[in-house]
């Protein structure tokens, strides 16, 4: 409907579109600044691409990445068993992150787990599509 309105405000072709893409660019980058757990997620998968393990290991991993995270007590969590409704929060904010624009973009950083071997440890799995 907004489109239908440009030439008649003197606007560009899809410049409404275009602000509103911006504009929601800049509110997903507030967010993931303000999350500490989606930070290290991302600086993660950017250094080291896919990752897969259990949420014992990711915290170990996450705290051994990055030194001000291990020193926040509210950064992560200190029990594996509360990182799972902390990684189900930031889901939404990783999809946005490592896609392509326009048609047939991927889906972002996505984030999966199951279990896994006799003892059933539930496997936490990162990557980009």
């Amino acid at each position: 409907m907004g489109t239908a309105a440009e030439p008649a405000l003197g606007w560009t072709h899809w410049a409404l579109m275009e602000s509103y893409a911006a504009n929601r660019q800049s509110v997903e980058d507030a967010a993931i600044e303000g999350n500490p757990l989606a930070e290290a997620i991302l600086s993660l998968i950017a250094d080291r691409g896919p990752w897969s393990g259990t949420a014992t290991e990711l915290i170990q991993t996450l705290r051994a990445q990055n030194q001000l995270l291990a020193e926040d007590p509210h950064g992560l969590p200190r029990q594996p068993n509360q990182l799972k409704s902390k990684l189900r929060r930031v889901q939404p904010l990783l999809r946005g992150r490592g896609r392509g624009r326009g048609r047939g973009r991927g889906r972002g950083v996505i984030y999966t787990s199951d279990r896994k071997g006799k003892a059933g440890s539930r496997m936490i799995y990162f990557k980009i599509e």
